[in-house]
């Protein structure tokens, strides 16, 4: 036999199918979605967050590598005076303070350049500019020996190629404060920018004017550069107070009480005469111009501790904000499982009941129902509600199935008043039909004892076995309809006249082969329908049997006590699929349905043996038997039977005792 799709199971695609899934799955599908696409967006954001508050710290590094770099440019700056007035004293001076201020810069270099090593990815305008601060640093080795040898380079020329050094240094570390590119340090960076571009002027005049004091004139180009340096100085100064943010505390460096005593020194220096000594020294002049730088130092050092502050404010700002995202998201993504298992279980639960409540209903309380209203109780129709209150749609099919339910009970209880209307008719029917078979029979009984013309004999008894047989088919009907006999006998009777009447019960007794049973009664209150599930059994025996086969019942006594009777045909015999189903229904008789009319023999004799026992089971006809037939084996409980002497058959217990239709 092939196997079916049902037996197999779904398929795979079947399974698949989102409409197959479980309600469970398909919460899960409906609440991922929109977990994943927040999880993605907040990873983002966060991921955001952290990368500001990466570049910030960059920045912050920058501008700690824009300090090294801004402490080598002034290394520079004191080397290019120390220089410059070495050769403006013919270079007779003193050579130490030149070498300390050239073993500065190159320490304050070195420490830029390890910096530059620690950055990551500098962009291309940075390592531009560095490129080119290299370049000016390694022509120091070569300007050194210029100014220490004796080389026709005169201070002017120093100065000159010191400064374009110098104006690398400040480009890289212009180019450094270009990638601070935060709103809130932009205007920092150039009043720094702006700051220092004021301190290379001041240096630079200070330089010019020193080699003038040493030189003991002031030339044209002297005069020149000393108006450019004023020049600038005013513009950085300008600069400044533009870039500065306006929270920002200004530092007047120009019109400061330092600067104007600088400028004081600065004229007198100017208008000396010419030829002739100058009214200033340089210790006056140097001091001085300390002052003034002092005052200038102090603006650019406010604006570089701001510039930290704000950067390190700006980094930590970011890498909260990238906390407070991620707790956030965290919480959210956290409350959000919440609510959606909250609610699964929820709704989970609820269509669990349902479901539990629906099959206790199908499996146990319905049928019980039925069963009861059936075997004649007073039929309920009180419906026990599924134990859920809820207004959502779980709910609503709760109160739907409560309704079914209660219409299904109603039903049944209808189907057990029919049940009962019909067997009441049943049962008329039968006693009318009883009674006036009585009185029949009473009628040939007198026709018989009067009549001395065996063939009128002979009618007389056909006619007694046909009302026989209708006043047994009457009985069927009270069987059918589940009431008991009207008449019962109380003592016993024995099992020889027990088998006899069934024999008399049915049409063609002429037939029926009685063996000799076992001396045993039968007790009175299952005579009746003893005899009577015999005499279906051998009325089904001879009309489905040839009409010239004998059908052969006999008994034998088992060692429990019961009495077994066999009746065997040698009739069409029944099917293997047919034999189950009819034994079953012999096992377990049940109500009364269409099934019954086609084989009301084999329900009245399953009914007749539920009541005291008495179990039925047919089977093929024995080995060797001729053309098939059928065997019925009748058991009855040692309970309805009583030996009454010694059971000389002799038979074997395995062997039951039967009545056979041949």
């Amino acid at each position: 036999m092939g196997v079916t799709s049902t037996e197999t199971g779904p398929s795979w695609s079947d399974r698949l199918s989102p409409r197959n899934w479980p309600l469970l799955w398909k919460l899960v599908a409906v609440g991922l979605v929109p977990a994943l696409l927040a999880i993605v967006l907040g990873v983002l954001r966060v991921s955001d967050q952290a990368q500001t508050a990466s570049e910030l710290g960059t920045a912050n590094r920058m501008l700690e590598l824009r300090g090294r770099v801004a402490d080598a440019a002034d290394a520079l700056r004191v080397e290019r005076d120390r220089a410059a007035l070495f050769v403006a004293e013919q270079r007779l001076g003193d050579r130490d303070p030149l070498q300390d201020a050239t073993g500065r810069t190159d320490a304050a270099w070195e420490q830029a350049r390890t910096g530059f090593a620690d950055l990551n990815d500098p962009d291309a305008t940075a390592t531009t500019a560095l490129n080119e601060a290299e370049g000016g640093f390694a022509q120091l080795s070569v300007l050194r020996k210029d100014v220490g040898g004796p080389a026709p380079l005169n201070a002017t020329q120093v100065v000159d190629r010191y400064t374009t050094i110098i104006g690398r240094t400040d480009v890289l570390a212009r180019a450094l404060l270009r990638d601070l590119t935060t709103p809130d340090v932009v205007g920092l960076a150039d009043a720094l920018t702006a700051a220092s571009a004021a301190s290379e002027a001041l240096a630079r005049q200070h330089t010019v004017l020193g080699v003038a004091l040493r030189a003991g004139q002031v030339t044209a180009d002297d005069r020149a550069a000393v108006s450019a340096t004023d020049n600038a100085l005013g513009t950085g100064y300008s600069f400044y107070l533009l870039a500065l943010p306006p929270n920002q505390e200004r530092v007047n460096f120009l019109n400061s009480p330092a600067n104007a005593q600088r400028d004081v020194v600065k004229t007198a220096i100017l208008n000396a005469p010419a030829p002739g000594p100058i009214p200033v020294t340089p210790q006056a002049w140097d001091d001085a111009v300390a002052q003034s730088a002092a005052v200038l130092n102090q603006a650019q050092s406010q604006v570089r501790t701001s510039l930290v502050a704000a950067g390190d404010a700006a980094e930590d700002r970011a890498s909260n904000l990238a906390g407070v995202n991620s707790v956030i998201l965290m919480l959210g993504l956290l409350l959000a499982v919440t609510i959606i298992v909250l609610m699964v279980r929820s709704l989970t639960r609820s269509l669990r009941v349902l479901r539990t409540s629906a099959l206790d209903v199908a499996q146990r309380r319905l049928p019980q129902a039925v069963e009861s209203m059936r075997s004649g109780a007073v039929p309920d129709v009180t419906v026990e509600p599924v134990p859920l209150h809820t207004r959502d749609e779980v709910g609503q099919v709760a109160r739907a199935f409560d309704t079914v339910h209660g219409q299904a009970l109603k039903l049944a209880a209808d189907q057990a008043a029919l049940q009962s209307n019909v067997s009441s008719m049943f049962v008329n029917l039968s006693r009318r039909s009883q009674a006036l078979v009585e009185r029949q029979l009473q009628l040939i009984e007198q026709l018989e004892s009067n009549e001395q013309d065996p063939d009128q004999l002979s009618n007389l008894f056909q006619l007694d076995h046909l009302a026989t047989r209708m006043r047994r088919n009457s009985e069927n009907l009270l069987v059918l309809a589940g009431t008991d006999l009207a008449k019962r006998n109380v003592a016993p009777v024995p099992l020889v006249d027990v088998l006899r009447a069934a024999v008399s019960e049915i049409e063609q007794y002429q037939r029926i082969v009685v063996q000799a049973p076992p001396q045993a009664t039968v007790v009175g209150r299952a005579t009746s329908d003893v005899i009577h599930l015999l005499a279906e059994l051998l009325d089904n025996a001879t009309n489905f049997s040839p009409p010239e086969s004998q059908v052969v019942m006999s008994s034998v006594r088992a060692q429990d006590g019961s009495i077994v009777v066999e009746i065997a045909d040698s009739g069409v015999g029944m099917a293997d699929h047919e034999l189950t189903d009819a034994n079953r229904r012999l096992a377990t008789p049940s109500a009364v349905d269409v099934s019954a009319s086609r084989r009301m023999g084999l329900f009245v004799v399953g009914r007749l043996g539920a009541r005291h026992g008495i179990t039925v089971h047919l089977g093929g006809a024995p080995m060797g038997g001729p053309g098939g037939g059928l065997t019925a084996s009748v058991t009855l409980p040692a309970h309805l039977v009583t030996v009454t002497g010694d059971a000389g058959d002799t038979s074997p217990a395995t062997r039951p005792w039967c009545i056979r239709f041949a």
